[in-house]
């Protein structure tokens, strides 16, 4: 009825067989409507306005873990390192070698944005930066099979968009984004997959503001964190049946720990009975299951024999991201913390059933057992090393 009105009043003015009273309700219904109308676009302007700068503490915070974690390499990164023959003629060898060239620009752009480093906003490192991520983006553009290195092309490509999202040409960033949405990384079922899989969505939906993939990807993540065929009972951790804390655990806790970090202060953090899980499976399992920074093949499983597969990674950058998520843990982090620091070592005799795994801890030595049964799958020789005794 009021719609009616109101267009009979725009079209034929005020006509005079319509009460002055009829205006004046009119009148005010369009002042209310305007009111609620800025209201609604005032709300979405709140709201566009913090979704951008929830994305953007993501963004910031894992340059922050970047910028801690990656090891200075300013020394091996001289210009050959950034080298790619084109002219190569097995396209697997070049491919391997624009990965290779990706994970140095990468490790260059650590630097480069990092306002403690030596390198930082050098011109003569910047320029290199450009012109090698030009070489490897035009080769992208060409060669669309990348299956073999999909992970790691992916991965680098991500990190070097993210650190450098406000120094790349318009063109770059595109392409850039365009190569990560076109080559988004398939679940292929393994849990390290599906991880990191859900990490470079939210990275990506970061850099692109697309929320809801943001909070798909955090729901699956949030979803897996859970006792069941992953992290056991007793708080090991196994992959396809094996122990393996160490390989794909590595993978699915700390990427899952780094990414509840980061979405600590957002509409997306974690719940705290996950955090809290995350935490508990790291001080229980983890620290229990090394000395110091090193741990034995038994829950390494089948990479035990890779190259420093038994140097555990390092948990410090860490441990100050578990004491901002999980203060009802300190006593547990101080420990880990010490121990890290070779200040002090864990006491007693430790046992996980569901893995059939024992450490036994003294001051001065550690012994580590590990015995088989129908509740874990032995470690098979999957690798060539492993045959070779």
């Amino acid at each position: 009825m009021f719609d009616i009105q109101f267009r009979c009043l725009v079209r034929d003015r005020v006509p005079t067989q319509f009460p002055i009273a009829h205006f004046r309700f009119c009148v005010h219904q369009t002042t209310l409507m305007r009111q609620a109308f800025s209201l609604v676009c005032l709300q979405f302007i709140v709201l566009l306005c913090n979704g951008q700068s929830e994305t953007g503490q993501i963004l910031v915070g894992y340059q922050q873990y970047l910028h801690a974690a990656t090891p200075e390499r300013l020394t091996t990164l001289s210009p050959p390192a950034f080298v790619i023959n084109m002219n190569t003629k097995n396209r697997n060898q070049l491919r391997a070698r624009v990965v290779v060239v990706l994970q140095n620009i990468r490790d260059l752009s650590v630097s480069w944005t990092n306002p403690k480093s030596a390198a930082y906003h050098m011109d003569s490192m910047r320029q290199i930066i450009d012109t090698s991520l030009t070489a490897c983006v035009n080769y992208l553009r060409k060669d669309s099979e990348w299956s073999l290195y999909q992970w790691e092309t992916v991965r680098s490509l991500c990190d070097i968009a993210l650190l450098l999202r406000d120094d790349l040409s318009r063109d770059q960033m595109m392409t850039c984004i365009q190569f990560l949405k076109d080559h988004r990384l398939r679940n292929t079922g393994a849990i390290k997959d599906a991880t990191l899989s859900d990490e470079l969505d939210i990275h990506i939906g970061a850099l692109t503001n697309e929320l809801n993939s943001i909070s798909s990807a955090r729901d699956r993540l949030v979803t897996a964190l859970e006792i069941g065929k992953q992290i056991q009972k007793d708080l090991s951790f196994h992959h396809e049946d094996r122990l393996e804390v160490f390989t794909p655990g590595r993978s699915f806790l700390l990427d899952n720990l780094r990414v509840a970090w980061q979405l600590r202060n957002t509409s997306w953090k974690f719940p705290e009975v996950k955090i809290i899980l995350l935490t508990d499976v790291i001080t229980n399992a983890w620290y229990l299951m090394t000395r110091g920074q090193y741990t034995v093949p038994g829950p390494v499983g089948i990479y035990s024999s890779k190259e420093n597969a038994l140097r555990v990674t390092n948990l410090v950058p860490y441990i100050a991201m578990m004491r901002q998520l999980c203060p009802q843990r300190e006593n547990a982090l101080t420990s880990l913390e010490l121990s890290l620091n070779n200040k002090k070592s864990p006491q007693g005799v430790y046992h996980w059933p569901y893995s059939d795994f024992t450490a036994v801890h003294d001051h001065n030595f550690s012994f580590f057992i590990k015995t088989s049964s129908d509740r874990t799958v032995p470690a098979t020789p999957q690798y060539p090393e492993n045959q070779q005794g």
